[in-house]
C-alpha cells in the first residue's frame, strides 16, 4: 500500500525488528522503496535507550542498538534519522554535565556512519523539560548533520513551564 499510494514512510526499528529480521530483509525493503522513488525517514527506538547513561554497561547496550539502526539506515539512505537523547532530570539528578559528556561520546561515534551522506540526525525532545538540556548537546556536536526536531506532544507531556492556550481560555502555565 505504501508503494501503491506513493507514501514516503518513516521507518522505525525496535528491538524485536533488530533481532527478528535479517539484513537481507531490510535490504529488499529498502530497494523496493528506492525503486518506487520513495524517500524515507528512520526513527530510532525510544524505550530503554540511554545515550548519556551514567552506567557504562547501559550506555554500551544503547550504542550497540543504535549502531544497528545506523547500519540499517545506510541501506535506506534516509533524509533523516530521528534520535532521542532522552535527558530525564529524574534519572540524572545533579548529573547533567556527566550525561552531556557521555551523550557526546555516543553521538560522535554514530556520526561516523553518516560520513559522505546527506542524512541528518534529528535530535528530538522527549523527557527534556526545556531547550537548556539539549542546546549544549547540539552546540557541542557542531555538525551540519545534526539538527533539532521539536515534538510538541513530548513538550506538552514532559516540558516544564510550557505556555499554551486553548480556544477562549487565558494563557496559563502547563505543569
Amino acid at each position: 500500500m505504501v508503494i501503491r499510494e506513493g507514501i514516503n514512510p518513516e521507518i522505525s526499528f525496535n528491538h524485536r525488528d533488530l533481532d527478528s529480521f535479517s539484513a537481507d530483509d531490510f535490504r529488499q525493503t529498502a530497494e523496493r522503496l528506492a525503486d518506487a522513488g520513495l524517500f524515507d525517514h528512520v526513527s530510532c527506538p525510544l524505550p530503554g535507550f540511554a545515550s548519556g547513561a551514567i552506567d557504562p554497561q547501559i550506555r554500551q547496550v544503547t550504542v550497540e542498538r543504535l549502531r544497528g539502526v545506523f547500519e540499517l539506515a545506510t541501506l535506506f539512505r534516509p533524509r533523516s534519522i530521528v534520535c532521542h537523547p532522552s535527558y530525564d532530570a529524574k534519572y540524572y539528578v545533579s548529573g547533567e554535565k556527566l550525561w552531556l559528556e557521555n551523550s557526546l561520546e555516543t553521538w560522535r561515534s554514530l556520526l561516523a556512519y553518516l560520513e559522505g551522506t546527506e542524512t541528518i540526525i534529528a535530535m528530538e525532545n522527549v523527557y527534556e523539560r526545556g531547550p537548556h538540556q539539549l542546546a549544549p548537546l547540539l552546540d557541542a556536536l557542531d555538525s551540519p548533520q545534526v539538527r533539532f526536531c521539536f515534538d510538541t506532544g513530548h513538550a506538552n507531556a514532559f516540558g516544564k513551564r510550557i505556555v499554551w492556550r486553548m480556544a477562549g481560555e487565558p494563557r496559563r502555565p502547563y505543569r
